[in-house]
Order: structure tokens, then C-alpha cells, then sequence
């Protein structure tokens, strides 16, 4: 029983550090291809994801994740 809540508990720390993380470096990715990004009209909504996106999608990730 241990051993299985362990391996709960470690799959679903994993999910909580690798899903955000691929959320940030996919909002880069999208920032570096959007020419409006950094322009004199951003009013920094480009940069709200940076923040947005890893917050959304922590608990899918833990929740979800398998190993």
C-alpha cells in the first residue's frame, strides 16, 4: 500500500513540475513567432500566458500524469 501511495504521490509531482514547464516553453515559442510580441502595441498580453498558461494547466498535468 505504501509503495503504490508513493508512486501516486512521485507520478503526480512529476506532472506538476513537467506540465507547466511545457506550458512556458510552448507560450516562448509562441511569443518569439508572433511578430505583434514586443511590439510598441503590446500591452503586455503576449507576456499574460507566461504567467496564465503554467498556472492553467498544473492540476490537469498532476492529475493526469503516468508513469
Amino acid at each position: 500500500m505504501t509503495r503504490l501511495l508513493t508512486k501516486a504521490l512521485l507520478s503526480g509531482l512529476i506532472g506538476l513540475v513537467l506540465g507547466p514547464l511545457a506550458g512556458l516553453v510552448w507560450v516562448f515559442g509562441l511569443m518569439l513567432i508572433d511578430p505583434k510580441c514586443g511590439s510598441p502595441g503590446d500591452s503586455g498580453g503576449c507576456a499574460m500566458g507566461l504567467l496564465t498558461v503554467p498556472v492553467a494547466l498544473a492540476l490537469p498535468a498532476s492529475c493526469c500524469s503516468r508513469s
